[in-house]
Order: C-alpha cells, then structure tokens, then sequence
C-alpha cells in the first residue's frame, strides 16, 4: 500500500524549491554555456552586469520585468481563487492603456489629486475588461483557458501597437507615442516634493536677528519683485530642490532687527549633487557649493550665493501682509522641526540598540555570547529604558502640539532625546568593540549621524538658554 505524501513545510515551498528550481537552472545553462564554448562565470558577469550594473541596465530590467511581475500576480491570484490565467502580461498592456487614456482625457480639466486615483481605477477597469473576455470564452464557450489567454496577450500588443500608430499619436510626429502627459498626470517627482530652507548664514546661526540677506523690491520691465543678495549656509537638498524658502531683510532699517525679515520662495533650477551654478537672463547668479559631512550624509547640505537673483513680488509669503512676518512664520516651523528631530533621534537610537543587540548575542568572548555577561546586560537594559522614555516624550509633545499647545515642550523633548542619542549610540559602538569602529558595521554611522542632531533645529545650549529658561521664568513672573 502506497503511503500518502506528506506536505511539505511553508518554508520549503516558499525559499526551498524557488531556490532549488534557480539553482538547476543556472547549472544547466552553464554547461549549455560552457559546451558552446564561452567561460560560464564570465557569461554570469555579464548577465549580472547588464542587468544591474548602472541606472540605464536597472531601468531595463525594471521595464521588462513589469511583465513577468504582473504574469506572476495573475497566475498566483487565480490559482488560490482555484483558476487559471496566465494572461497577466495582456492585462497589463490592457490596464496601463485605460491608465494613458484617461490622464490624456482629463489632464487639462482634473486636478492631480483626482485625476492619479481615477487613472488608476480606470487602470484597475480596463485590465479586469480584458481578463473577463477569455474567462466568458471559457465558462460559456469551452475555450481552452491556456491557449485562449496566451492569444489576449499577443492580440492586446497588436491593439497597443495599433492605436499608439494611428490613434494616440502625438499630432506630427513620427515617434509612435502620446502627446506629453500634463503636470497634473504626473505622480510628483522627489524635487517635486522637495523645498530647501535658506535661513542660516555664516554669520548668523541660531541668532536670526543677524541676518545680512537682502531682498530689495524694485519694479523694471521685468516686472514687480524682489532682487536677493547675500550668501545662505546649511541649505538641506539644495541642488535637488527646485524651491528654496529664502529667509531674507526686506526692510533696509536694520535697528528692526528681526522684525524686518520676511520668507520669500524663490525658484531654482535642478543641480548637481556636486555642486551647481546658475545664471538669470537679467544677470542674476545662484552658486551652490556642497558641504562635506562626517555623517547625515543621506542629507547633502549646500553654501549658497545670491548675486542680484530676482524674483517676482508674489513670491513673498503671506503676499504684503507677509511683510516683515518671517522671523514669526520661521519660528512656528521650528517648533515642528524640533519635534521632528526627536523623533529622527528616536529612530537613530532603536536601530542602534537593534544592532547592539544582536551583536551581543552572536559576539563570543570568554566562551559566552557577550549579552551573558551582567555588564553588558546593564548596558542594553539602560539604553532600553532610555529609548522608551524618549520615545513616550515624543509622543507625548505631539499630542500637545496637535492641540496648538507645546511649544516649550517641542524644545524640551528635542534638547533631551538628541542629546540622549548621542548616549545610546555610544553605548552600541561600546558593545560592538573594535568593530564598532569600522564602517562596515552601521553603528559607526549612527554615532556620527546622532551628533549632530543636538545640533541643528536649534543647538542645545541655545534652546535651554534662550526658550526653556525664559518661558519657565516668564510663566513665575
């Protein structure tokens, strides 16, 4: 009597097999390879290196793997709905002409807000369409399900190719593709997104009231506007940004201090990462200089210069009300960058103690996993209680400051965790040794990336001395 096989375990189904499947294949493609005669681990080289070997190769590999993706979805989905369908790569041709119809229909009417989501649905629509075709072929007509979805796939290329030629084409052109989809039909790109901030300066740091930066209205032919001069510092995403939010002395009487600064948004082109200069018709110039970090280096920071850059009157935030507001409107966004960097601080201080502990737990000195011994023990239990508490801080202050309150606080939790990660980072470079030291271990980057959060969004020192202190001691007063 035959005995009855037994499953196999989940993860023999789902890395095993897939592996060993992979396995196989590249050894007998090998040997194919190598009797053909060419050097197999060179063919591998190659693959590898055509495939993802720079952002052209990668955006190949994406683009054709599009299709084996979504064959691999549809294939998935019907067989746990205990169907069949390996017409995935026509659903998506399908699907992603409903997505390319509607933006080109509604782009000059719909906002991006409405218009992605609709595009998407209409996606989503088209692409059921298409697979209901050979799905009521099968159930009411007997079609063979395997032949009649690999047909769809080949009859859906030959409709795309048709209508991009001689439907969708853009008017006079000769390339078969649609006109250029409007900004609205467009998912925002990462500068998009992005606006660098141009407050600090040389000279002028945590003091505001210092800052040298003009901005001079005039009125030419060009228009009404202001003409920006002077030199910004610490200026985060800068070359990837195509707005910079300038903080800038729109009154001339300097005895008003901070009450003649004003924010006005001025656009730039995209640079470089290594640096960029840009020139204005009328002779304005934007230099901007990288500047080399010991960490934070995910978060480029730029010097930029300002030579008589121009930008038009109704760049000025808040418009003429806006006039002399900048150092009001900076502050109340501070309050919400000091709370955003307590929580960067908690993030730094998690993944430190992850990596500390499981370097403790795989690390032998002695003949025992370093985490036995009571030391070490007292060390991620300190570091444990001190992210807790940083972290119910933070939470805490958010709470406040979503109800309008907390402004004290948002300074409290920023000097406090900041400084607290500077703790704890050490405290993980500590437990890993000498290899803490070493780049290849990412606590030698936490480290360096926590120092400076004690930093910026208001030093320490400055937060206790010149906002904690005096709002304790105003509110005894």
């Amino acid at each position: 009597m035959r005995a009855s096989r037994r499953p196999l375990p989940t993860w023999a189904e789902i890395v095993l097999l897939p592996l060993v499947n992979i396995v196989l294949a590249f050894l007998v493609v090998g040997v194919i390879v190598a009797i053909i005669g060419v050097d197999p681990f060179h063919a591998l080289r190659l693959l590898v290196t055509g495939a993802l070997g720079s952002r052209e190769s990668i955006g190949y590999t994406l683009y054709y793997a599009t299709n084996f993706a979504f064959t691999g979805l549809a294939v998935a989905l019907a067989f746990h709905a205990g169907l069949f369908n390996i017409g995935g790569e026509g659903q998506a041709y399908i699907g992603g002409l409903g997505c390319g119809v509607a933006i080109l229909a509604l782009d000059g009417w719909l906002p991006a807000w409405l218009l992605i989501p609709l595009a998407i649905a209409a996606s989503a629509l088209f692409g059921a369409a298409w697979a209901a075709v050979p799905a009521w072929a099968q159930a009411w007509r007997g079609s063979h399900i395997v032949i009649t979805t690999i047909m769809f796939n080949f009859v859906a290329s030959a409709l795309m190719v048709y209508l991009m030629v001689n439907v969708l084409i853009a008017p006079g052109s000769m390339t078969p593709q649609s006109r250029t989809f409007a900004p609205s039909g467009r998912i925002p790109a990462m500068h998009d997104a992005l606006a660098a901030i141009g407050i600090t300066e040389p000279g002028a740091g945590s003091d505001l009231k210092a800052i040298r930066t003009t901005a001079r209205r005039i009125s030419d032919s060009d228009g009404d506007g202001y003409v920006i001069n002077g030199v910004k510092t610490w200026c985060t995403f800068a070359a990837r940004a195509n707005v910079l939010m300038l903080l800038a002395r729109t009154d001339t009487d300097r005895t008003k201090t901070h009450r003649g600064l004003s924010v006005l948004i001025v656009p730039k082109p995209l640079g470089d990462a290594h640096g960029f200069m840009f020139d204005q018709p009328g002779g304005g110039k934007m230099e901007g200089r990288p500047i080399d970090t010991i960490g934070y280096r995910g978060m480029h920071s730029y010097e930029i210069a300002l030579e008589n850059w121009w930008v038009p009157a109704d760049h000025l935030i808040g418009e003429e009300a806006g006039l002399g507001k900048g150092f009001y409107y900076q502050m109340s966004g501070f309050e919400n960058g000091r709370l955003q960097t307590a929580a960067r601080a908690v993030g730094v201080m998690q993944a430190a103690y992850e990596a500390a502990l499981a370097y403790a737990n795989n690390r032998k000195v002695f003949g025992s996993n370093i985490s036995e011994y009571q030391l070490t023990q007292i060390k991620l239990g300190r570091m444990a209680a001190i992210i807790q508490a940083s972290r119910q801080f933070s939470y805490v202050v958010a709470k406040l400051m979503g109800k309008g309150e907390g402004q004290m606080e948002a300074s409290m939790v920023k000097a406090y965790v900041c400084k607290a990660a500077e703790w704890v980072t050490r405290e993980a470079m500590q437990i890993h040794g000498g290899f803490g030291y070493a780049e290849e271990y990412s606590v030698s980057r936490l480290f360096v990336d926590a120092r400076v959060l004690s930093i910026f969004e208001g030093a320490d020192e400055t937060l206790c001395l010149k906002v904690i202190a005096r709002r304790m001691l105003d509110a005894v007063k």
